[in-house]
């Protein structure tokens, strides 16, 4: 009797809807929340399976590295037979490379270029100099640290059979008269080959004789004219 009178007062029917109506919003946001946080662990799983594309990139410079190398190399007027390539080697997961370089060429050059490239493309090296002959042997580190191996071995070595084919460029010195004479003492001991544009005035005898007695490379300068132009060395 007590139940049938609670419900038979429109007031407390009331009540009771807006509880149902409470409690079914509670439910709601309970089950809206749950699905959010699960939404939210699948992007944190999507995000770690994102970490293979840094293998791929490496792929990438495990495939460009050798070709690479070599661009390098040949900027140096290193000639391609003068680089041997073995591919599967004991010595290195990826390759091992030789190089003979003429005398002329320095290998701290070569390293400088080679370094700051596997720097760009994220991989570390180590590199090994004999003191004597300055050869090098460059180890670049190998990005799989369960690897006992390295990636790559790079071997630069000097060699006396190898001449690379080279521009020769002269600088002339003109007017050496008009410099100052602590410009002209500076010059004259200096150790680069520079050519000098002989002075052929008398006043300047002081500074013919400072590059006939340091047996500097001297240059003549003589013009060709008309025959009217009497000032000419020829005509």
């Amino acid at each position: 009797m007590k139940s049938k009178s609670f419900f038979a007062k429109p007031k407390k029917r009331l009540i009771l809807l807006c509880s149902l109506i409470t409690a079914a919003v509670v439910l709601a946001l309970i089950i809206f929340l749950k699905k959010d946080v699960t939404e939210q662990n699948k992007t944190v799983k999507t995000d770690t399976s994102e970490i293979p594309i840094l293998n791929n990139e490496r792929k990438d410079v495990k495939e460009s590295l050798n070709s690479s190398i070599d661009s390098i190399l040949y900027n140096f007027g290193i000639k391609k037979e003068w680089i041997t390539t073995e591919k599967k080697s004991q010595k290195a997961e990826w390759f091992s490379k030789s190089v003979l370089i003429p005398k002329d060429v320095t290998s701290v050059e070569i390293n400088l270029d080679i370094s700051s490239y596997l720097s760009e493309a994220g991989l570390s090296l180590r590199v090994l100099e004999d003191i004597l002959s300055k050869d090098i042997t460059i180890y670049v580190n190998n990005p799989d640290s369960t690897k006992k191996l390295p990636a790559a071995i790079v071997q630069v070595t000097h060699s006396d059979k190898v001449i690379r084919e080279t521009g020769v460029i002269a600088i002339i010195l003109d007017k050496i008269n008009e410099f100052t004479s602590e410009e002209i003492d500076k010059l004259v001991i200096s150790k680069n080959e520079f050519s000098y544009v002989f002075p052929r005035n008398l006043d300047d005898i002081d500074i013919q004789h400072k590059l006939m007695q340091h047996k500097k490379d001297i240059i003549i300068n003589l013009t060709l004219g008309d025959n009217d132009n009497y000032e000419a060395d020829f005509n």
